[in-house]
């Protein structure tokens, strides 16, 4: 596994799951309330999807997608 750089990265240690690298958010970006709840609905609906299809672990994280969206609208 090479990272941007090229360089080789080691295996993660015993115990330690490999995974996607955290989520970095650049700046904040608005959407209005309509917009917010159509994405909201769209990630449940895909959520929902996956689970279905048996892709539990893409499922959850669009669903951890869906928990940062709907967040936004609790604000």
């Amino acid at each position: 596994m090479s990272g941007a750089s090229g360089a080789l990265l080691a295996p993660p240690p015993d115990g330690v799951r490999a995974g996607p690298a955290p989520l970095r958010v650049g700046p904040s970006v608005r959407y209005s309330k309509a917009d917010a709840f159509e994405i909201c609905g769209a990630l449940a609906l895909a959520e929902s999807v996956l689970r279905s299809l048996g892709r539990e672990t893409d499922a959850a994280l669009v669903g951890a997608v869906f928990e940062v969206a709907e967040a936004g609208l609790t604000r």
